[in-house]
């Protein structure tokens, strides 16, 4: 069940974005319940931390402007994900490797 949207009436903008989060809430136990067979859900693990911490270190990336451009944002955003899974790697222990 969704909440009705009040889009002919004049309502603060902190009360629409209340009514997203709990419609997209619903949608979101609707999901988990009916595809994935849940029982319950810990709402009070549904945070946007995570993803304030990724945007944080992007932006710290920025040195010295706090606000990138497309391009920016996009290398900072694959340096940040790729960069922890890739290492570098001295030509000696490559040809180890190859021994």
């Amino acid at each position: 069940m969704l909440l009705p949207f009040n889009l002919g009436k004049r309502q603060p903008a902190c009360l629409m974005g209340w009514e997203l989060s709990i419609n997209s809430l619903l949608q979101l136990w609707q999901l988990l319940k009916d595809e994935y067979g849940y029982k319950y859900l810990l709402t009070n693990r549904l945070n946007q931390d995570c993803l304030e911490n990724l945007f944080g270190v992007i932006r710290g990336k920025g040195a010295g402007y706090d606000n990138p451009d497309a391009k920016t944002f996009r290398s900072s955003f694959a340096q940040v994900c790729f960069g922890s899974h890739f290492r570098k790697v001295s030509y000696t222990q490559l040809f180890q490797l190859w021994k």
